[in-house]
């Protein structure tokens, strides 16, 4: 018997901010250009998986991802508000000359109680996340599931796997529109492939981390 598996993705490219330097709203931000090129690339090779079912968060950036992927397919994209990226505080409260440690060191020494860029608790984020999972895994109706969230909330699922947890967020590297599989056979769940990007299987190009990344934008357009 085939074991079931779940098909793990974090949305394609965004930008937080517009070309004039104006932040925009993390809820709304639509995928940019080269994150369509990704999910293209995404659905390339996922073109011969039957999956069952297909979820996301909801939030324009993972929807817009799911229907690039699903393309030629009349799967529904369900969705599962309580898989949203975890959630921050506003970066204009953060001190200019803490700005890019804060964001590149978001996921490093974290605990229950350690809030996301002075925003959600990262215990609070796990358990909603660990709850949408634990629903989907007990739902047997599907071999193969396809969920389309953001790079914190696959690292709650792969460390809640991993039995990392917390650990699993600094570890585990989440690229834009990358491709995780978990197998399910036996009573026992394996991590059969990791962050895979099919846009540039070497990582050629992706050299620095996304949490990196981010906060180089910010200390550009709002670093002073």
């Amino acid at each position: 018997m085939y074991a079931r598996r779940l098909w793990l993705l974090r949305h394609a490219d965004v930008s937080y901010f517009d070309e004039t330097g104006r932040a925009l709203p993390p809820r709304t931000v639509p995928l940019t250009e080269r994150g369509r090129v990704q999910a293209q690339a995404a659905q390339r090779v996922l073109r011969n998986v039957a999956f069952d079912r297909c979820v996301a968060s909801g939030l324009p950036r993972t929807m817009e991802t799911a229907r690039i992927v699903l393309e030629g397919r009349s799967l529904e994209v369900e969705i599962r508000e309580d898989l949203r990226e975890i959630e921050g505080g506003r970066l204009a409260d953060i001190a200019p000359e803490n700005l890019h440690d804060e964001i590149a060191g978001a996921f490093h020494g974290l605990g229950p109680e350690r809030r996301f860029l002075g925003g959600e608790t990262f215990g609070d984020f796990l358990r909603r996340v660990h709850r949408v999972y634990d629903e989907l895994l007990g739902d047997r109706s599907w071999r193969q599931l396809l969920v389309v969230a953001h790079g914190a909330t696959n690292r709650a699922i792969l460390g809640r796997v991993l039995r990392a947890e917390y650990d699993a967020f600094a570890a585990l590297e989440q690229d834009p529109a990358c491709v995780n599989l978990i197998e399910y056979a036996g009573g026992h769940a394996m991590v059969r492939l990791c962050n895979a990007t099919p846009y540039d299987p070497a990582k050629t190009e992706l050299r620095a981390s996304t949490m990196a990344e981010y906060a180089e934008q910010a200390l550009r357009w709002l670093g002073g």
